[in-house]
C-alpha cells in the first residue's frame, strides 16, 4: 500500500522517482525506507540505505516542503551515495558519514538515553549544518557537556520539561532549558557546572547559567565554529 502511494504522488508531480520514509518509534530516525523509479539494479547501487540523518533528519526535525536543485549541495548533505538515482557518474560524498552517525544522531541518542532518569523524552531542535561543521574535538565537547547538563537536571531540577537547542553558525551554541531548577549546585558553582565551563573555555568560547523565561533554568555553552572539513 505504501508503495503505491508513492507511486501515485510521484506519477502526480511527474517524478521520475519517489520515496517514502517511515519514522520509528522515537519520531527521531526512519524504521523503512520505500523508494519507487528504481530497478533492482539501481536500487542495490544506493548500498546503506537512509537512516534519517543529514537533510532527511532536517525534515524529522522540521516537517515542512523542501525544494533542492541539487540534494548534494546543501549544506547538511552528507553521505549522499555515489549512484543514487539521478546522478551521471560516480561522486564522493561531500562529508564522510562517521560509524557512530555524526553529531545530530549523538545528541538524539542522548536525549533518548536521558529519559530514563528524567522520566521523559526531552524535546531536540537543531539550526544549521551540525553534521558538517562541528570538528571532532567540538563535538566530543559538545556532547559531554550536554550529558552533564542532563544528568544536572535529572539530579536537581524536579523538572517536567527539557528542551535541547544545538545551533551552529559563527558559533556553536548548546542550550538545555528546564522547568524546574538545577538546585543548589546553581550557587555553588557545583562539579558539574565546572566541568562545562572548562570544557568551553579549553575552545575559547564561554558558558552560561541562569534562570529561563517563564522560569526553571537555562545552561548556554557557546564556542567558535571550527569546520570539520
Amino acid at each position: 500500500m505504501l508503495r503505491r502511494i508513492v507511486a501515485v504522488a510521484a506519477e502526480l508531480v511527474d517524478a521520475r522517482y519517489g520515496a517514502l520514509g517511515v519514522l520509528d518509534e522515537t519520531k527521531t530516525e526512519l524504521a523503512q525506507f520505500i523508494a519507487v523509479g528504481l530497478d533492482d539494479d539501481t536500487y542495490r547501487a544506493i548500498g546503506d540505505l537512509p537512516h534519517g540523518q543529514g537533510i532527511l533528519g532536517l525534515l524529522i526535525l522540521d516537517p515542512k516542503p523542501l525544494r533542492l536543485p541539487d540534494l548534494r549541495e546543501h549544506p547538511d548533505s552528507y553521505g549522499f551515495p555515489p549512484r543514487g538515482p539521478g546522478t551521471d557518474r560516480p561522486r564522493p560524498p561531500r562529508h564522510t558519514r562517521v560509524s557512530d552517525g555524526g553529531p545530530r544522531h549523538q545528541v538524539l541518542a542522548l536525549a533518548r538515553e536521558a529519559a530514563g532518569s528524567l522520566g521523559f523524552q526531552p524535546q531536540v531542535t537543531f539550526d544549521g549544518p551540525v553534521d558538517t561543521i562541528l570538528d571532532g574535538q567540538t563535538a566530543a565537547e559538545l556532547l559531554a557537556t550536554l550529558r552533564e547538563a542532563l544528568s544536572n537536571v535529572a539530579r536537581h531540577a524536579g523538572a517536567g520539561r527539557v528542551d535541547i537547542d544545538v545551533e551552529v553558525d559563527g558559533d556553536v551554541v548548546l542550550r538545555v532549558r528546564d522547568n524546574g531548577g538545577i538546585g543548589d549546585e546553581a550557587g555553588d558553582q557545583g562539579y558539574g557546572l565546572r566541568n562545562m565551563a572548562e570544557r568551553a573555555e579549553r575552545l575559547g568560547g564561554h558558558f552560561a547559567v541562569g534562570p529561563a523565561e517563564g522560569g526553571g533554568t537555562v545552561v548556554e555553552w557557546r564556542v567558535p565554529a571550527k569546520p570539520a572539513y
